[in-house]
């Protein structure tokens, strides 16, 4: 059995929860001088191990269980068995073993990631210590130390955007091609999940200040990761988008659902604005509404065809949210949304 110093302790029960070993109310602030700032061998072998198994479960809890079709193998199939052992080459630097130091001792010391060594791996580990942080009602980790980094804004963008602490740029060009275009995919669930929050949490948005600085955060992220999609002609990774959306976007609810969390005293004119914001998280949608009708009028003999048709059998089953989307979003740009009553239960 290893044997841990005491020092060593802290980092590797870190590492243990944000892996989802353990739950985060058990994880404990731990004054930084009692964190050790380097791992025995021995230890920092443990935490590599640890890493490596984690990952993995991580993502197969989070979508990579799913069997799906792809153009190259039209017969549903895991992910594992559509691309090598070499395609998912994950890697951490220094920059994870700060994090979990950071997530220890938060409250004594700021996040200083080395930029130039920053990593796919080290942006999945930091995404998946706001995971922690959000499930201990913790504040989110500041603009500067997320600058650099992609992915915690496109798993925890409502979270973020609520706090104002998205980064002014988000690069998601590595995660559409490569190893960061498989961990997406495997990630298809998280996706999906954050897509629904960032609605609901709109409908818990009590002020008007609040709803405009969610909406500003969450359209700018998605609209970012499609801008990224379209470059890299990867429309399949905004699939979990449509299947969260729908999650929320059903034939039952009410434009105003989006307002629900506004207090009755606020004035129309307030509400006209709060409700004008919350159409602005739809907007994505049309979007994606747009590829979706480009793509339905690619002919047999073009050289996408099959792309088009791949994709168009993907989204069928979300065709009927683009329609729903749409006619809420002119709904809350109305007045017949905000002269309804806004205590409306969440989907």
């Amino acid at each position: 059995m290893l044997e841990v110093h005491p020092k060593a302790y802290p980092v590797l029960n870190a590492a243990a929860t944000l892996l989802g070993y353990r739950r985060a109310e058990a994880l404990r602030p731990t004054p930084m001088s009692q964190v050790a700032q380097t791992l025995s061998p021995e230890e920092m072998a443990h935490l590599e191990e640890m890493f490596r198994r984690g990952i993995v479960r991580v993502l197969m809890q989070s979508g990579g269980w799913r069997r799906m079709a792809s153009l190259d193998e039209p017969r549903p199939q895991f992910l594992w068995q559509r691309h090598s052992a070499a395609d998912f080459g994950l890697r951490l630097s220094g920059n994870s073993f700060l994090i979990l130091r950071w997530l220890v001792g938060r409250r004594e010391e700021k996040l200083a990631l080395d930029r130039a060594q920053l990593t796919l791996g080290d942006q999945l580990v930091l995404a998946l210590a706001c995971d922690v942080l959000r499930a201990r009602g913790e504040k989110p980790p500041t603009k500067t130390e997320l600058r650099g980094t992609a992915l915690p804004a496109l798993l925890h963008p409502d979270w973020l955007a609520a706090a104002n602490r998205i980064p002014a740029k988000l690069d998601f060009a590595p995660w559409t091609s490569g190893t960061g275009a498989l961990v997406i995919e495997a990630l298809c669930d998280r996706l999906a999940a954050a897509a629904a929050q960032a609605h609901r949490t709109a409908g818990q948005t009590a002020t008007e200040a609040g709803m405009e600085r969610l909406a500003e955060g969450v359209t700018r992220v998605t609209n970012t990761f499609v801008d990224a999609l379209e470059a890299a002609a990867r429309w399949d990774l905004a699939t979990p988008i449509l299947e969260g959306t729908t999650d929320v976007v059903d034939a039952t609810t009410p434009a105003q659902w989006w307002l629900r969390g506004l207090p009755r005293s606020l004035p129309l004119t307030a509400r006209q604005r709060v409700a004008n914001h919350a159409a602005e998280l739809l907007v994505p949608l049309e979007r994606l509404d747009a590829v979706r009708r480009r793509l339905g009028v690619v002919r047999y003999f073009e050289d996408d065809y099959e792309d088009a048709q791949h994709l168009l059998s993907q989204w069928r089953p979300y065709e009927d949210v683009f329609a729903r989307a749409t006619g809420l979003r002119h709904s809350l740009e109305s007045w017949g949304a905000i002269t309804a009553a806004p205590d409306t239960e969440s989907p």
